[in-house]
């Protein structure tokens, strides 16, 4: 994305003058939208060669939560033509990122890289923090699933403390997970494995003590380590962060420092309870979102596989209506997706779930989804999925002007304006009353926080144009008429 500066510019220098007007009709409420509130209504027309005066703006909130704006009307030969308005510069809103990542067993299988699922990922999140055009972004993080922390076998309910793992003296199928927890010999799955205490190294997992690890550390054993056969379904291990969202740069060393620590903390074991971390990865987002109105928070689940562990929601219907109620509240929260798989196998009908999961979770969160195939260079892909949901919340959501001189401002009467180049003719972008009225050719509405807009979003066809401009500048003018997209 390059839309540089964010400059703005002006169609015209001069504003109208105001005499021998002509009152023109007053401005019509518009049926009140489901999401957005009512379509500004037309204002007043114009009388001929003169300026056209509607009624006076207005808002009022309808019986069912709509927006109802009344709209003055302004123009010159039939009411148009010559409005000015008032510019301003297109000022994004800010973006925090609540990122709920899997952490369950298999994130230990390996890439074509040879490295880890888990270690691709943290590396590219660590990249994704560091990485100066992050700034000013806010990121937080909670892992799934939520693992309860044990010293010996009796702090489990069931199961086993995980101190020991499988060891095997064969070369392992990369794609198969490492570390496998046992308490002897018999429970490992593979004849002549072994099961012997599990030992750290750093960032690392080993299982040979007192030897060198490759980041030339020595393995040694775990104290402490989590329960096994436990999968954590309640929603508030998932609520609170386990880093909470802060703003990058200053955020970043909290962040590696998490995705660095070792078990019982980060280290990758259990299943993947799906619903509830994404339940509460929402609840934390929603939470946040209404203490910082000023600013936009997205949730961003980054997994590896199908949800399990019977927790509910577990099936992709219900865990995608969670994401779409999130989408739809009074203070919306957008959710994308980003999911590392093995290659989609045509006759393996499990191979699409994980894929389709989570584009179905996406699609209904308003968001998008990432699928990354584990034989490609994951650290890289998942960076620029990561630098894509920054450029998709960043680019697509605009704060709303405030008028000078402390005039209250008339929704009906604001424009979103885009020049393509510096030579290039202004074009304004049309109003859709409601969003699912977005299509290929585009348009912008407002997002609302109850009955009141809180910010304007261009639909997703306008948003990839933006994305891909070098030189072009948007603005945001107010005092015109809207502009409304004919969608009949």
């Amino acid at each position: 994305m390059a839309l540089l500066g964010w400059n703005t510019y002006a169609c015209s220098t001069e504003r109208p003058t105001l005499t021998t007007a002509t009152a023109g009709t007053a401005g019509t409420p518009s049926a009140a939208g489901a999401m957005t509130g009512g379509v500004p209504a037309t204002g007043g027309t114009g009388g001929s060669g003169g300026l056209g005066l509607g009624t006076a703006g207005s808002i009022s909130v309808d019986g069912g939560g709509g927006l109802l704006v009344d709209a003055s009307g302004l123009g010159g030969e039939g009411g148009e033509g010559t409005c000015a308005g008032e510019e301003h510069a297109a000022e994004l809103i800010p973006l925090d990122m609540y990122i709920m990542l899997d952490r369950s067993l298999s994130m230990y299988a390996r890439t074509s890289a040879g490295i880890t699922k888990w270690d691709a990922v943290t590396q590219a999140l660590g990249s994704f923090a560091t990485d100066p055009r992050s700034d000013g972004i806010g990121v937080g993080i909670q892992y799934f699933p939520a693992n309860q922390p044990c010293i010996a076998d009796d702090d489990c309910d069931s199961g086993l403390c995980y101190l020991k793992a499988c060891r095997t003296s064969r070369s392992v199928d990369p794609s198969r997970p490492g570390l496998i927890p046992c308490s002897r010999d018999a429970e490992c799955p593979m004849a002549g494995d072994t099961c012997v205490p599990l030992g750290g190294c750093g960032d690392q997992s080993c299982v040979s003590l007192d030897t060198t690890c490759d980041n030339q550390e020595t393995c040694t054993a775990v104290t402490r380590s989590v329960c096994t056969s436990q999968t954590v379904c309640t929603l508030s291990d998932y609520i609170t962060p386990e880093t909470p969202i802060a703003l990058l740069p200053g955020a970043a060393d909290d962040l590696v420092d998490s995705l660095a620590r070792y078990a019982p903390a980060q280290s990758p074991f259990g299943l993947t309870p799906t619903g509830p971390a994404l339940e509460g990865a929402i609840a934390h987002a929603q939470q946040w979102a209404e203490t910082h109105p000023e600013r936009r928070v997205i949730v961003v689940l980054a997994t590896d596989g199908a949800p399990t562990g019977g927790c509910t929601p577990s099936g992709r219907a219900e865990i995608a209506a969670l994401a779409a109620v999130a989408a739809g509240a009074t203070i919306p929260v957008r959710t994308f997706t980003v999911g590392v798989f093995s290659p989609i196998a045509e006759d393996d009908l499990d191979s699409l779930e994980g894929p389709d999961n989570i584009r179905a979770i996406a699609a209904a969160g308003d968001g998008e989804a990432f699928v990354i195939s584990d034989q490609s260079d994951v650290v890289q892909e998942f960076v620029t999925a990561l630098n894509g949901i920054r450029g998709v919340g960043l680019s697509c959501d605009y704060q709303i002007p405030i008028p000078q001189g402390g005039i209250a401002l008339d929704y009906g009467r604001v424009n979103v304006e885009f020049k393509p180049s510096e030579d290039a003719d202004v074009e304004t972008i049309p109003f859709v009353e409601d969003p699912a009225d977005c299509d290929d050719e585009g348009g912008w509405f407002y997002t609302m926080t109850g009955n009141t807009p809180s910010g304007i979003r261009v639909c997703g066809a306008t948003c990839a144009r933006l994305n891909t401009t070098v030189t072009g500048t948007v603005a945001i003018r107010v005092g015109c008429e809207t502009k409304i997209k004919d969608v009949t």
